[in-house]
This record gives structure tokens, sequence and C-alpha cells, in this order.
């Protein structure tokens, strides 16, 4: 059972990896930099759990940062396992007969996603960790609800104990996911409200600590995660690999690329039953944000009316730590003919009449009218500019269009970053060069990496840091990092995806990384958000600066270097 929400990932990453591609083929074919003298323009087992490996600073751990990170999708098969109640990041209902597959037949909900009857043999499934073999902790899950009924689990879970509205259930990660069913169901008090409260605890004087029972806890102070997750929801783990980050961006966990969103009703909320289908609410997000002390990179739904973004903006103002700024981004890659928002971005162009010389230059137009719209919007519900960082954001080899997008109706007058997405290596994953890199060494591999990937990398960051400097804002990356992953078809030739799988966990990639990052910053860039902290390597892309959560830094040289970069440059 993979589900329509990882198909829909694999898109997601075979597209980023096939913009990576256009962006390396497209800047032959751009104009010149603007000059440099333009005048500027008006699972593991419970046994290995324990406190963090370094000592934690909770009071602005990442102060002086200057990377990000960009967090993964939620969902059931990603082990960037954030929330201690994990079913928040369960799969969609499931219709299915007892004991036999699912079908087709529909399940009632609530205004909040819960089931509300079933109908003769009939169960509603949901998974959990599907696929995520070794790569969550195994331990006594504790699963709370409301409401009569009867709940079954199957995969690697077995129940253990029980009573009315809570069941412990026993977890071997090592078998892979699991499933909860709900196999009978009270109408008028249905279940509902279920949540799965992940194993151990922590101190109450370090957030970032994880303990396996009170027993391993040294500080005497243990709390199980029972007793805080609607206080701290956030789990130790996950906030440990991104305590140092500076800003995280939410293009993910806000589904935005294929975003239906339009009017605030619409939009997801704390009390939805899970956050996996529409995204996390502004309000958690917001809360992440002040746990870690990082500014969140918000990008809103391409059909959001005017009243969505106020609302939107309304509880950034009141729920925001004020010490921090929020970046705010109209969509995501609008200029990307692989998403939704890029079709609808260039009918309203053309609809309007923004530019007669292409639809590509009409979206162009509408992005950065839209965009304005929005800033406005979030300045007058917040007072002004203080704590915002309104993002207008272009392709890293296209900077012509990010050009257009800065002087429609001198759009860079309201603006303070440009974002690019300076990803490399991406060139080395289409069918023109897989006779060539299907015999290559690592050796060979680093070396067209270093001689090769990185210069033009390097050329993208130039030509974008000119065009910032015209217009006196601030040049950022909204993504970037490697790109080492096939597409059209060569994403199935498992010699390459060996040799992409084994670069990235080789050390000459923190090398890599490291030379990357110091081009990055000589050059001009600014805050520089990584693509992504925590995924697990596929044929569709090795994104993830981590594989597992619990992944030694040693193990893993991208992760080793951002945080080497952050310690180098505060």
């Amino acid at each position: 059972m993979t589900g329509n929400t990882a198909r829909h990932s694999n898109l997601h990453w075979l597209t980023k990896a096939s913009c990576c591609l256009f962006a390396a083929l497209f800047i032959c074919g751009c104009p010149s930099p603007p000059p440099e003298s333009t005048a500027v323009v008006e699972s593991k087992p419970m046994t290995r759990l324990g406190a963090p490996t370094t000592a934690p600073n909770p009071d602005h751990a990442n102060d002086g940062s200057i990377v990000g990170t960009n967090l993964g999708t939620i969902s059931d098969w990603n082990p960037e396992w954030a929330f201690v109640d994990c079913f928040k990041t369960s799969r969609a209902w499931e219709s299915a007969e007892l004991w036999g597959p699912t079908d087709t037949r529909t399940l009632p909900l609530d205004e909040n996603g819960w089931v509300t009857a079933l109908q003769g043999n009939q169960v509603a499934r949901t998974l959990l960790f599907w696929g995520q073999e070794g790569t969550y902790p195994s331990g006594d899950y504790v699963v709370l609800y409301k409401g009569l009924g009867t709940l079954l689990y199957q995969g690697a879970a077995a129940r253990v104990s029980g009573a009315a509205g809570r069941d412990v259930v026993r977890v071997d990660a090592s078998k892979g996911g699991w499933q909860l069913q709900i196999t009978a169901t009270t109408p008028g008090d249905p279940v509902r409200d279920i949540r799965i409260i992940m194993p151990g605890g922590r101190s109450a004087k370090d957030p970032y600590s994880w303990y396996a029972d009170a027993a391993s806890c040294p500080s005497g102070d243990f709390k199980s995660f029972e007793e805080t997750y609607e206080t701290q929801p956030f789990h130790p783990k996950f906030l440990g690999t991104i305590r140092n980050y500076k800003a995280l961006r939410f293009v993910d966990w806000m589904s935005t690329l294929d975003s239906k969103q339009v009017d605030w009703a619409d939009r997801p909320k704390p009390t939805d039953a899970r956050w996996s289908i529409k995204g996390a609410p502004v309000e958690v997000m917001c809360g992440l944000a002040n746990t870690i002390h990082a500014d969140p990179w918000f990008c809103l739904p391409h059909l959001a009316t005017d009243d969505y973004m106020t609302q939107f903006a309304t509880v950034v103002r009141d729920r925001l730590s004020p010490d921090l700024r929020a970046y705010i981004e109209y969509s995501n890659e609008t200029w990307n003919g692989d998403y939704p928002q890029a079709h609808y971005v260039t009918q309203q162009g053309v609809a309007m009449g923004l530019n007669p010389e292409s639809g590509y230059a009409a979206a162009a137009c509408f992005t950065s009218l839209r965009s304005v719209q929005m800033f406005s919007i979030f300045e007058q519900v917040l007072g002004g500019t203080a704590r915002l960082q309104r993002v207008l954001a272009t392709q890293a080899a296209g900077w012509y269009f990010g050009e257009m997008k800065l002087s429609y109706k001198d759009a860079y007058k309201h603006a303070d970053v440009l974002a690019i997405a300076p990803y490399f290596g991406a060139e080395y994953g289409g069918p023109d060069k897989e006779p060539i890199v299907k015999t290559m060494t690592l050796d060979q591999l680093f070396a067209v990496l270093r001689d090769a990937a990185l210069p033009l990398a390097c050329s993208w960051m130039d030509a974008n840091a000119a065009l910032a400097r015209k217009y006196g804002l601030e040049l950022v990356a909204y993504e970037g990092g490697q790109s080492l992953t096939g597409h059209s078809g060569v994403q199935d030739n498992d010699t390459i995806s060996a040799l992409f799988d084994a670069a990235n966990r080789d050390p000459r990639m923190g090398k890599v990384y490291t030379d990357y990052l110091n081009e990055w910053k000589k050059r001009g860039g600014g805050m520089f958000i990584h693509y992504q902290n925590c995924l697990n390597y596929t044929k569709w892309g090795r994104w993830g600066s981590l594989e597992s959560l619990d992944q030694p830094p040693e193990d893993a040289p991208k992760y080793a270097a951002l945080q080497k970069f952050i310690a180098d440059n505060r």
C-alpha cells in the first residue's frame, strides 16, 4: 500500500530534479548578468535513547546562524517524525473489509476528519511509519481516544493492555510500519480524537533530551510524553536535529505545491485528526519556530483570498515571538510548469494582459503583482515590516525573470530578499549523460562535481548576487544543496542510483558542501536554506541531510558540513 501521498511526493522530487536540470541548461541562453557597476534602482530500539551528544542550549542556540532548512512532508512514510503524537503523521483513512483489502466504500467524516459511522463488515484503516523499517523507535506506544468502539492493531504493533480510552501497544520497528483500524464505532459517540504517543519522555529541564523511562533520566525530573505532549508537542530528537538552524521553511509542511486552499475555512486546523492531508496549521508552525527561536518561512497558497492572507497574518502576529521575523512567499516556484500554481499564474497573467511577451513573462508579472498584494496585507496586520522578510523568488539560472519580477511596477521597493535555489549536480541525472555517468567511479563523479557542477552553480550565484545588489535586496537561498537525482527514466538505472547513494554518504560530499557554502557566502549570499533536513534516500532523490533522525553526524557528511559551516560563520 504505497498510497497517493507517497506517489505524489515521488513526483515532487522528480519535478525538483528536472527543474534543476532545466536551470543548468537555461543559463546558456540567458543574457549576461547585470554589471557590477549598475546603480541601485529605487528506530531505533528504546535502549539507544538518551541525552543528546552535545549540551543543549534552548535559549537561542541558533543565534548568529546563517543556515536554515526545509522540513519534510508530514506523512507516514517520512522518517522525520516531528510530533510526539505520531497520529498527526498518519495516512488518510481507507475503507476496507475486516481482515480484507481496501475497498471503494465511503467513510463519513466529521469536520475534523474523524469517522462517524461504519457500514456492515467495514473498517476504517490508517497507516503509520509505512515503509520505515528501523527508522523510528521501538517500544510501548500509548493510544488515547474518546468515544465508544473497538481498535485493532496490525503489522509491527500489538496491543499489550487496554482500558476505556487508552491502549498500550508494543511496536517492533524492525518489522516496518503498522496499521490502526477502527473495527466498530458507536453513532452519536464515535471513536475520535485519537492520539498515539511515542515511547519515552524527557527531562523537564532539557527540551532536547529523550529517555526510555524515569530510571534512565539522570537529572531525576523525567516526564513521560503522555504527560507533556499537549504543551510540548515536538519530539526532542527532531528538535535536536534542527536546533542550530535560524530559519525553517515550511513549503512541504504547508502542502503548498498542490494546495487547494482558497478560503480561510479551507485551512488546516489544530483540531484536525491529522496534518498529513492539508498540512500543518499556522499555529503549529509558529509554535515550532518559537520553540527553537527560528524565523519561519511561510509559502502561502496560490489560490488564497485576501481574507485568507489577512487571517493567516493575524495568527502570525499573535502567535509568533515578536523578536522573530516571518519570511513570506507567494506559493513556490510559480515558474515551474509541473506545478498547478504555474498554470494558474500564467492564466491570470495572460488574462490580465500583464505582459504580451509570453505566457511565462505574464506569469512572472502576476506572481510579482500578487506577492506585493500579499506583502501589503501582512504589513497592515503586523503594523509595518519590522517582523517580516518579504520574498520574491526566481530560478537560479533564470535571473532574467527575477529581474522582471523585481522591476514590474517597482515590486522591489516592497520586498526584502531575492531568493534562488542554486542546486548543483542535476545535469548528471539525465538521459544525455547516462552512458557516461553509469561508468563513473566515485572519484570521477567527485571530480566533475568539483570542476564543473560547482562552478556552474557559482555562476548562478554571481548573476543573482549582482541582481540583488542592483535592487538593494539580500540574496538568500530558499532551497539548495546537491541534486544528484536520476530523472526521465534514469531514476530506474540501478547502477547510477547506487553511485548517487554512495556519493551522498561519502565523506567527500562533506568537503563539497563546505566548498559550496563558502562560495555562497563569498559571492554575496545571505541565509542559505538547505533542502531537506531528514529524508531517506530513494531513486527519486537524496534530499535529506540526514537519512534518519538518530543518524550519527559522523555518518551524515552533508549534515555535519552544514553544522560546521554554522559554527564557523557565526
